[in-house]
């Protein structure tokens, strides 16, 4: 049975009840992108994952367990970013997250891995030339996305782009005619590894997430869509949860909602389960609250944060989580 829990300042009862962010892979570049691929030579004997809407970092440890070097590729793909959500969003420190400040050490070494940036249309096609050939900006929250294609515009460039743009497919009308951004954008880091027989290889991770914001706006609804409905689905959030979001919102106007994803399943591309697990969520401060979906018993160990641990973990979900701030500066 699936277990929901979420978590908020000491103030009001816990109750039981999830854009940034991955786990590592085996993986292949290949002329349409990456490709995360398994593999059955190399196990992931231990992952420990911290995060929070500020700091995202996690420690590895993997082996060999063939008797033969393994050359292999590896990837740490960040969640996808779907263009729309920017525009609908008020991301963190947007000025800072025009790309990650990714830092990995190997065997407590740093090394510099290659960053690859893959943007999709919503259809599935790589459409990274397209931006490139029209001088597009990759980084999904640079300020030239923050303009409105359904404005009228006297500049020709920007009318000829809008236009080549919709040709792609990458701008859809919507059922009142405005131009929605149907595209998502996934930052990967990639860097090659031989991983020798019998040797234990220490990998470490560690990066600010591109956290994306919204503000929490109660149970309000706009042409079928629910506010409440769409956050409960997306973060467990029980109707405790969602009382206690209501009463800080009335005391604190209008609370910003940091959302943080992380894709944990890739964790399945090494040889077995990883032996042994452990996820630690820290929602920063104890007057805040952090909302996501969990399948284990993530238990308080502290004001700010909860764990969970096992062994022989087989990750079969990815973490979006949502902190909503329970105060006022």
């Amino acid at each position: 049975m699936r277990r929901y829990f979420a978590f908020w300042a000491a103030l009001f009862c816990v109750t039981a009840a999830p854009v940034a962010v991955a786990n590592d892979s085996s993986a292949k570049i290949s002329a349409g992108g990456i490709v995360l691929e398994k593999t059955d030579s190399v196990r992931m004997n231990s992952e420990d994952l911290y995060i929070s809407k500020d700091l995202v970092k996690v420690h590895y440890v993997y082996e060999n367990i063939t008797n033969d070097t393994q050359d292999l590729t590896v990837a740490f793909p960040l969640p996808p970013i779907r263009a729309e959500d920017v525009y609908d969003t008020y991301p963190e420190f947007s000025d800072r997250t025009k790309f990650i400040d990714f830092e990995t050490k190997v065997d407590g070494k740093l090394i510099e891995p290659r960053e690859i940036v893959v943007i999709k249309s919503n259809d599935g096609r790589n459409v990274t030339d397209f931006f490139r050939t029209k001088g597009l900006p990759l980084a999904p929250f640079d300020d030239f996305w923050s303009f409105e294609f359904d404005n009228n515009f006297d500049d020709v460039k920007i009318i000829t782009l809008t236009e080549d743009m919709r040709a792609e497919g990458l701008l859809i009308k919507d059922e009142k005619g405005y131009d929605r951004r149907a595209w998502t954008t996934q930052i990967y880091y990639v860097w090659q590894h031989q991983f020798e027989p019998g040797k234990q290889v220490l990998v470490d991770h560690k990066y600010t997430p591109i956290a994306g914001g919204q503000f929490f706006l109660g149970d309000v609804t706009y042409d079928g869509w629910s506010f409440k409905e769409s956050f409960q689905k997306e973060y467990c959030a029980s109707e405790g949860e969602w009382g206690a979001l209501e009463r800080i919102a009335a005391q604190t106007q209008t609370p910003l909602i940091s959302e943080v994803g992380y894709i944990l399943k890739t964790g399945n591309n090494w040889a077995g389960p990883i032996a042994h697990f452990r996820l630690t969520i820290d929602k920063s401060d104890p007057r805040n609250i952090v909302t996501l979906c969990w399948d284990g018993d993530l238990k308080k160990i502290a004001p700010t944060l909860f764990q969970f641990e096992a062994k022989d973990f087989v990750p079969n979900q990815d973490i979006s989580m949502a902190v909503t701030q329970g105060w006022m500066e």
